[in-house]
């Protein structure tokens, strides 16, 4: 569990200071392979984060997380509309 946290927090910190653009980018889509847990993560350097760039690609990895937390078949059946009687002619 520790190292988990300490990799969250290295990736955090490539993802916000890293030398490159390239080396940003690398950490936010390792970010967004490992699951919720980085959610907040995304989000903060999402707001810190100053090149269009990376802000982007947290996006895109944030949407992605939000995909695989829904079950792929989440759209449940829309209900039949109930049919209206005929009405006799008068």
């Amino acid at each position: 569990m520790l190292a988990d946290q300490d990799r969250l927090h290295q990736l955090k910190e490539d993802a916000k200071w890293a030398s490159s653009v390239e080396g940003q980018m690398r950490a936010v889509r390792e970010l967004g392979s490992l699951g919720r847990d980085a959610l907040p993560v995304l989000e903060e350097v999402l707001q810190v984060s100053v090149r269009d760039e990376i802000k982007q690609c947290c996006v895109e990895a944030i949407k992605n997380l939000g995909r695989e937390s829904r079950p792929q078949n989440s759209r449940a059946p829309r209900p039949k509309k109930a049919r209206r009687k005929a009405r006799s002619p008068r």
